[in-house]
């Protein structure tokens, strides 16, 4: 499993399009160790939209190598 910190989500559109072309799992860890299925769970892409990452920031725990270099250039792109 990949894991990735997000401290922002400056275009979620995006990040729900990266999301849905994932080929593997792609989880929502919340603060309190709850995990969502962002691309089966319609409550974690809810919350996905609505939260704000905080100084803690979002954890996104990928399956696929390929979907973690997706997120990482979503990152990058939403960056600049």
């Amino acid at each position: 499993m990949y894991r990735l910190n997000l401290k922002q989500i400056p275009n979620a559109e995006r990040l729900e399009k990266v999301i849905k072309e994932s080929k593997g799992t792609v989880l929502l860890k919340l603060p309190n160790n709850e995990l969502y299925n962002l691309k089966e769970e319609e409550m974690g892409t809810q919350l996905l939209r609505v939260l704000v990452p905080g100084t803690d920031g979002l954890d996104i725990q990928v399956s696929e190598g390929e979907d973690f270099i997706q997120f990482v250039s979503y990152m990058v792109n939403a960056a600049s």
